[in-house]
């Protein structure tokens, strides 16, 4: 049995959820992100000690750099300027979550 995630407004949503053992460094990745998907909300869990820099692309305010993400990192995004791509540099395992409608 799926489950399928709505807004309030009824629309479907979309999830992309992957778990990434990742080993590049010096130069950043895309992580599997389909070209329709606005994000709303992006999770990130680190599953080992060491960090990695997290690579946003918006609609409005294009590339964000967030160096040195350890831990868990959550972030919601704004209607007028939702995700489009995420890219990550580092070595590093961890999990990560993407929510939000496809275009």
């Amino acid at each position: 049995m799926g489950m399928s995630l709505r807004s309030q407004n009824g629309a479907p949503q979309s999830e992309i959820s992957q778990q990434v053992a990742h080993t590049v460094s010096g130069s950043f990745q895309a992580l599997p992100y389909p070209p329709s998907l606005r994000g709303k909300v992006i999770y990130i869990r680190m599953s080992s000690n060491e960090s990695i820099s997290v690579r946003l692309t918006q609609e409005t305010s294009g590339v964000v750099t967030i160096p040195g993400v350890l831990g868990t990192m959550l972030i919601e995004f704004t209607p007028d300027d939702r995700l489009t791509g995420v890219e990550v540099d580092g070595q590093a395992t961890f999990e990560w979550s993407v929510f939000g409608e496809t275009v």
